[in-house]
């Protein structure tokens, strides 16, 4: 039987052309002898004029290959919380991108999956104060071909959230030096004064004026008129959440009072506010003016403050490597990247023996020993932690048991009232804690701290 060799090859820009239509319609028409055509895809092969049946065609997708797709730039820190990604792809020579996986990473830890098999091209993601986002989008084709790009570390593009105004006007003031512990004191620090006009940073801010000009001038005058003393002083319009701020009178130095000020918006110069602050005298021949400012600071924004990168966040992690985790130093107010103070390094726990009377027995007091822990804590300290104490009679994973446990700012809650003493007694900014138990054969106490988010 004689043959016909043949071969078949892909048309030049097909592939190209059929990214709309999805591919190419294969069919085939064929003459047998002299009879009519039939095309082989006729719903009837004898009549042609009833029409074609697409499932009879053989269906032939062409794809140059994998699509791409990226997370478009997002600025290197945001004051948003909620951050909107968008993200874009191309399948240029191929059938077309059909959806995207969209992945997250958060504070350098492994990328998740956040958006899986989506076809929006932008979404919020919800995040908070401190964090570092990394995203990267993978591109999916009608043919379920994915691009082969690896989840780079960083990602294809990330930021950090900095959502606190206080925060983003020092780091607009002083820019990369916040975070540096050598620069702390003398020039990004709450209690700085880089230009040594006797106003801190902390009152520079409410006060809005320039940090790194002197302008001692601007922060306040006092007056007396018609029977009042005045204050006049400048102040943002900037509410901050985290921010108390307000002013006090004192007759003689010694005694301060909020009560009886009344206060007058004099003028509103747009990025500022000029306020008086007035009592009545009633006759006192004098009377003294002071601001007072105190910040709260969470732990999102101590852990910013300290310059740790977002891979040496977590509570868990000990980024200087002394021995105490970011959490624990947060707990008693120490450093969490520079040397740790020796002074400062009295805070934390140790142990106590000790003895206690609990009971009289012919005529003589009968002692108790006691074990525990002691340890100096921050007063009034964060808001956001848990501290809990535990024991243990060996040391074995599964042998510690919890003790008590302080949450926040709160008091001490004990699991066993009849066998757990504790002892808290403030001492200008620290309070010190010890908690005992009845001294058994051996035991092993420590204290774990973990943050609330």
């Amino acid at each position: 039987m004689p043959s016909l060799p043949w071969k078949v090859g892909g048309r030049q820009g097909i592939a190209r052309a059929c990214s709309r239509s999805r591919g190419v319609r294969n069919v085939a028409k064929i003459r047998f002898d002299t009879n009519e055509i039939i095309a082989t895809n006729q719903i009837d092969p004898q009549d042609a004029s009833k029409g074609t049946d697409p499932s009879k065609e053989a269906l032939v997708t062409l794809d140059d290959g994998p699509p791409t797709g990226s997370v478009l730039p997002l600025p290197p820190s945001s004051e948003e919380t909620q951050i909107d990604v968008r993200w874009a792809g191309d399948d240029r020579g191929g059938v077309g991108i059909n959806s995207f996986d969209v992945y997250v990473s958060v504070d350098g830890q492994a990328f998740t999956l956040w958006l899986d098999d989506t076809t929006l091209t932008h979404a919020i993601y919800p995040g908070y104060f401190g964090q570092h986002l990394a995203f990267h989008a993978v591109a999916v084709d009608f043919l379920g071909q994915q691009q082969l790009q690896a989840l780079a570390p960083g990602g294809q593009t990330s930021t950090t959230i900095v959502n606190d105004d206080y925060l983003g006007w020092r780091g607009g003031s002083f820019g990369g030096a916040v975070g540096n512990p050598a620069m702390r004191n003398s020039l990004w620090g709450d209690d700085a004064d880089p230009d040594g006009d006797g106003v801190s940073n902390l009152f520079e801010f409410l006060s809005a004026t320039d940090p790194l000009q002197g302008d001692a001038g601007l922060a306040g005058s006092l007056r007396v008129q018609n029977g009042k003393a005045i204050f006049s002083h400048r102040q943002t319009p900037v509410t901050n959440h985290l921010v108390d701020h307000y002013v006090e009178w004192s007759p003689d130095l010694h005694r301060w009072y909020t009560g009886g000020i009344l206060y007058n918006l004099v003028q509103d110069g747009g990025d500022h506010l000029k306020l008086d602050a007035h009592i009545t005298t009633h006759g006192m021949k004098r009377a003294f003016f002071r601001r007072v400012a105190t910040r709260r600071v969470i732990y999102a924004h101590w852990i910013y403050e300290e310059g740790a990168t977002f891979q040496g966040r977590g509570g868990d992690v000990d980024p200087n490597g002394d021995g105490i985790p970011n959490a624990i130093a947060y707990a008693f107010g120490l450093p969490g990247m520079g040397a740790v103070p020796a002074a400062d390094s009295q805070r934390l726990p140790k142990g106590i023996l000790t003895q206690a009377m609990v009971g009289a027995e012919d005529g003589a007091e009968v002692l108790e020993k006691r074990a525990g822990l002691e340890f100096l804590l921050p007063a009034p300290g964060p808001e956001d932690v848990v501290l809990i104490v535990e024991s243990s009679p060996s040391l074995l994973l599964n042998s510690w048991r919890e003790a008590a446990r302080k949450v926040g700012r709160q008091g001490w809650t004990i699991v066993d009232p009849l066998k757990t003493r504790i002892a808290s007694i403030p001492s200008g900014t620290t309070t010190r804690h010890s908690v005992a138990e009845p001294l058994e054969a051996r035991r092993f106490y420590r204290v774990r701290a973990i943050i609330q988010e």
